[in-house]
């Protein structure tokens, strides 16, 4: 293999592991009731470190991180399920 090939399946194998971040995209998406009413009924796996909880529904490929305290989502990650 030549060093670009090996380079685009490097990118091949970190594209398809790597989850995607963003910033919540409205008020709704800033809290954590509204992540919480969409995994209803499913399996939501959350942790406490620090001041930052961390909510997941590994169903739907989703988690977000919060402040502890106040529940407002800083970051919203995707990956694929």
């Amino acid at each position: 293999m030549n060093a670009l090939t090996r380079l685009f399946v490097f990118m091949l194998l970190c594209a398809s592991s790597a989850s995607e971040a963003r910033l919540p995209e409205s008020k709704g998406e800033s809290s954590l009731l509204y992540w919480r009413y969409l995994c209803r009924g499913q399996l939501q796996k959350e942790t406490v470190s620090g001041q930052m909880r961390e909510l997941s529904c590994p169903s739907q490929g989703w988690r977000v991180r919060a402040h502890e305290s106040q529940g407002r989502v800083r970051e919203v990650f995707f990956h694929d399920t």
